[in-house]
């Protein structure tokens, strides 16, 4: 019985190393901007939903910014009728992404900006109502980042 406790004490204290051996993802939410809040669209969720997204296939989150990324970008608009907002059009995308380890060049050319490898990538447009954007890009975003992750093996 003492030692089925013990036992228990270190992984309680010290999470088993198959934990630890999970591939690891960090996540990074752009483009939630003044247009974005309007519809109704805010930037906490977004990262909640993603967190849950990872776990749930095995992925722990990370902070470490070695780590490859779940990329979630939103480009929102509002649709405008004589002044007066209507509705809210947007594009969404989910990358997994990751930053080489060494500079690619591709027949002389190299990017002045910093390189990044895409490993998978979704995305839709959506246009709705004010009241009914912000849900449906968050079903939108579950939905895309499931068939992002789909693409992968690890």
């Amino acid at each position: 019985m003492q030692r089925f406790l013990l036992i228990g004490l270190i992984f309680l204290f010290n999470p088993p190393a198959l934990a630890q051996d999970k591939p690891a993802l960090r996540v990074v939410v752009e483009g939630i901007g003044t247009e974005a809040v309007n519809c109704g669209i805010r930037k906490a969720p977004i990262e909640a939903l993603a967190e849950r997204a990872l776990k749930s296939h095995g992925i722990r989150v990370s902070k470490d910014a070695k780590h490859p990324y779940l990329y979630l970008n939103v480009n929102a608009y509002r649709v405008m009728q004589e002044q007066v907002p209507v509705g809210c059009t947007t594009r969404l995308g989910v990358s997994v992404r990751s930053v080489p380890e060494a500079e690619p060049v591709t027949r002389g050319f190299k990017s002045k900006a910093g390189s990044y490898v895409v490993l998978c990538d979704a995305g839709r447009l959506l246009s709705g109502s004010m009241r009914e954007v912000a849900g449906a890009v968050t079903k939108a975003f579950d939905e895309d980042i499931k068939s992002c992750l789909a693409q992968l093996s690890y």
